[in-house]
This record gives C-alpha cells, sequence and structure tokens, in this order.
C-alpha cells in the first residue's frame, strides 16, 4: 500500500491526465514486479473505495427522469452488446494465432472493470495477471490518447465551423 501512497505524491509528468490515479498504480505495479510488494490488497480498503465511487456515481443520477435514465440503460445495453461482441471476435480470431487460450484473450480485451474481470478470471482459472495487465494497459492508453483525440477532434470542428460561416 505504501508505494501506492507514494505515487500519488510523485511530481506530476507534464501534461499527463488523471495523475492521480495513475500514479498510485503505476507505483504498486512496479513495485510488485520488482518484487518490493508482496502483501495481498487490503480487502476493508478496497470496500470502501468502492462504496464511496459508487456513492458518487450515484448521487448524479439525482434529478433524471424515467425516460432519460432508461434512453441511458439501452445506450449502455447496445454499447456493451457491441464491445462484448468486438471482444469476442478479437479473441476468437487471436486464440489460434497467439496459442492464448480463448477465455484468457476475451477477460483480457472484454469491457469491464479491473477487478470484476479480475475475480471473473479467477473463477475460470484464468491468470489474473495477464487479464489485469491487458486491462490496465487499456485504462492507461484511454487516459493518455483521449485528451490527444478530444482536442484533434475540437480542433476539426472548429476548423468545419469556420469554413462554414464563410
Amino acid at each position: 500500500v505504501l508505494p501506492g501512497c507514494g505515487g500519488w505524491r510523485f511530481p506530476v509528468p507534464a501534461r499527463v491526465p488523471a495523475w492521480p490515479p495513475l500514479g498510485p498504480v503505476l507505483a504498486m505495479g512496479a513495485a510488485r514486479l520488482a518484487g518490493i510488494a508482496r502483501a495481498p490488497l487490503p480487502t476493508a480498503p478496497l470496500l470502501f473505495a468502492e462504496f464511496v465511487l459508487g456513492a458518487g456515481i450515484g448521487a448524479q443520477f439525482s434529478g433524471i427522469g424515467l425516460r432519460e435514465l432508461l434512453r441511458g440503460g439501452l445506450i449502455a445495453v447496445l454499447s456493451t452488446v457491441y464491445m462484448l461482441a468486438l471482444s469476442l471476435a478479437f479473441a476468437w480470431a487471436l486464440a489460434p494465432l497467439t496459442g492464448i487460450a480463448f477465455p484468457a484473450l476475451f477477460l483480457a480485451l472484454s469491457p469491464g472493470g479491473m477487478s470484476g474481470v479480475s475475480l471473473v478470471a479467477l473463477a475460470l482459472g484464468v491468470e489474473p495477471a495477464f487479464v489485469t495487465f491487458h486491462n490496465l494497459f487499456r485504462v492507461i492508453l484511454i487516459l493518455l490518447a483521449g485528451p490527444v483525440v478530444f482536442r484533434w477532434a475540437r480542433r476539426k470542428s472548429a476548423a468545419a465551423a469556420r469554413r462554414a460561416d464563410r
């Protein structure tokens, strides 16, 4: 836990988005790889953190009407089915090429929280480190690439608006 807490205090690299959660994850990963941190993660703080995050997310739904909630739910279901279908297709295509078991690839590529997907991996007898690494890589890629993509899209949209004004 100490390396993770220390990771939060590292100087923030230039323009790295979401450093407060990313710094501790990277510090803890480095400590585990170096063999410094071997203790299992404490359950009570994890449960408390999940409770606080869940309450914060749930509070965002205050004041939303049933129609808007159902519309958002439908979009969530459709996007989840779409992402699972993509994960299924890629896992099916990559399994014979890589020699990695289909369940491991499917869990590594599927959407979801790292803790949930890792628990499913444990239950299925799939190496959780493999699954967690790929999910962490996806999160880091999104955190680093997201701002770049959004800046590009914003500039492209502004340029299109300027052309339309002429």
